[in-house]
């Protein structure tokens, strides 16, 4: 009987050895901000409520990521953030392209209103108008809210729309900051398209590392949260957050 089980064990340790591989991956670093669209403001925008988009422009044509204000009510929910073209048009006509589409786990946003860091994993074009984009979800009691202003920003236009077709209508100024994503420290790691790692860092040493690796039927998967503690440079411990 134990000589079955070791030949079962060896069998499935041969099978999993053969699934192993390196995996391609992006990376994208803090980088430096290119458009900034933050405020003082404090109004909260629940996407409880409304899908909403606002303009960005690129300056260098390589990877970066965003930033977007936000704050969690309940237990929140998992938000979808999109990338789309300029040729979005606010009258419904055209939703922009999709560029790229990525899911921000409920577990990653904090209470308080803070920046949550978004990956761009496919090159934008230089000096072109793009629209992020946060789709509706959550509910009256477990939802997300996008913090921005109490007037509209001409320069980075925003709009609201309650169903996922028809015309959009305009909303005040939503918080958000792009970065390029070539300098300074490892912020996010994209392996073979789907599994990301977003790492926090705090003078110099990671502090947060976020794993998020998507279900093949959403929701669910991998979403963990590690919090590195450090003496003297070196890291101590590791616990899951």
């Amino acid at each position: 009987m134990h000589a079955f089980k070791d030949g079962i064990t060896r069998f499935n340790a041969a099978n999993m050895n053969e699934l192993l591989s390196l995996q391609n991956f992006t990376m994208i670093s803090e980088g430096e901000i290119m458009d900034d669209n933050s405020g003082a403001g404090i109004a909260e925008n629940s996407l409880a409520n409304y899908t909403y988009t606002a303009k960005f422009r690129t300056f260098p044509s390589e990877y970066g990521r965003i930033e977007l204000e936000l704050d969690k009510d309940g237990i929140g929910s998992d938000l979808t953030v999109e990338i789309r073209g300029n040729d979005f048009n606010p009258n419904g006509s055209n939703d922009g392209t999709l560029v790229c589409s990525l899911v921000i786990p409920k577990e990653f946003i904090a209470l308080t209103k803070s920046y949550i860091s978004v990956p761009i994993p496919d090159e934008l074009e230089f000096l072109t108008d793009y629209w992020v984009r946060v789709n509706k979800a959550g509910d009256a009691i477990n939802k997300i809210d996008w913090i921005g202003e109490s007037s509209q920003d001409t320069a980075h236009p925003a709009y609201r729309r309650f169903g996922s077709s028809g015309a959009w209508a305009a909303n005040n100024d939503l918080h958000f900051k792009y970065y390029s994503g070539y300098y300074g420290m490892p912020k996010h790691v994209i392996y073979a398209e789907n599994q990301r790692i977003t790492i926090d860092w705090v003078l110099g040493l990671p502090t947060k590392i976020y794993t998020y690796l998507p279900p093949a039927v959403p929701p669910g998967g991998i979403r963990e949260v590690l919090a590195l503690s450090w003496a003297n440079g070196i890291p101590i411990t590791g616990v899951k957050a």
